[in-house]
């Protein structure tokens, strides 16, 4: 079998656990491949990676959620990934204390629990109503203020019926995957990796009554922006980095994309157990 693996290598534990795991490999005969996580940052890179990753049979991450993160957004649904964490808060990752070499062998020998989860196709749109660029989204996108610190005043639609016009930070359009992240963060719910729709969540919005919402999965999230200087200004944030633009953009548009990824877990109750142990100090 052909094995990607992806250690982060400023932590040492990862670098170490990386080199025993190809041994480990090598011995066993099958194929392995390797990159340092850095090699996955930016959108830019993630894309001129897609061609070199093709064809593995297991994709093995060493380190932390943001790591895992982008580099599912790379291999999408072309292999599984398993996580273990080398990181900080770990949760979409496996602990590490099983062992390295032991979380593999299993995972070749397809003995751990499968997770499939919903991503994000995400279309940015231009003055002219024209597709300007489009991205792969594993969390969330983010429509956010950029460095000028304006709020944005923008108006958002599902499958085109018109929810609301609001001024604030912007909006987050996530997975149920990145709810735990960023979404979270903003006050939005936490949602079980299985669901296949998306959580809509305003970010700092000048407006009481406004409240994340969750959507079915073929709907369709318009993100509209409302002013020229908004539409400059706007820092569009796809999985946590900056889309580079080339000129301004007037809307997003968000769907569920026909690629979706999958993680494989120990327990089959990893989203639970680790909510209720982080979240709810259970």
């Amino acid at each position: 079998m052909r094995v990607l693996i992806v250690r982060n290598q400023a932590n040492s534990e990862a670098s170490e656990a990386a080199f025993m795991l190809c041994a480990y490999l090598d011995s066993e005969g099958h194929e392995r491949q390797m990159f340092d996580a850095t090699a996955f940052e930016g959108i830019v890179r993630r894309e001129s990676l897609a061609d070199r990753v093709d064809g593995v049979d297991l994709v093995v991450v060493l380190g932390g959620d943001g790591t895992i993160i982008r580099t599912a957004s790379v291999v999408r649904d072309s292999a599984p990934i398993l996580g273990i964490n080398f990181g900080h808060l770990g949760f979409l990752a496996n602990d590490s204390h099983e062992g390295v070499i032991s979380l593999v062998s299993r995972a070749l020998a397809d003995e751990l629990h499968r997770s499939r989860r919903s991503c994000l196709e995400v279309k940015l749109r231009d003055e002219q109503g024209q597709v300007a660029g489009s991205c792969f989204a594993v969390n969330e996108v983010a429509i956010t203020r950029g460095v000028s610190g304006r709020s944005l005043e923008f108006a958002f639609s599902i499958s085109d019926v018109p929810m609301a016009s609001l001024k604030g930070d912007g909006l987050i359009v996530s997975t149920a995957t990145g709810s735990t992240g960023y979404s979270l963060a903003a006050g939005g719910p936490l949602v079980t990796p299985g669901f296949p729709g998306m959580v809509v969540q305003p970010l700092a919005p000048h407006a009481l009554r406004s409240r994340a919402l969750l959507t079915d999965a073929n709907d369709v999230v318009e993100v509209r922006l409302s002013r020229d200087e908004d539409e400059r200004c706007a820092l569009i944030l796809v999985d946590g980095d900056a889309v580079p633009l080339e000129g301004p953009i007037t809307s997003v548009e968000v769907v569920r994309a026909s690629e979706s990824i999958t993680l494989l877990y120990v327990q089959q109750d990893h989203f639970l157990s680790y909510s209720a142990e982080k979240f709810f100090g259970a």
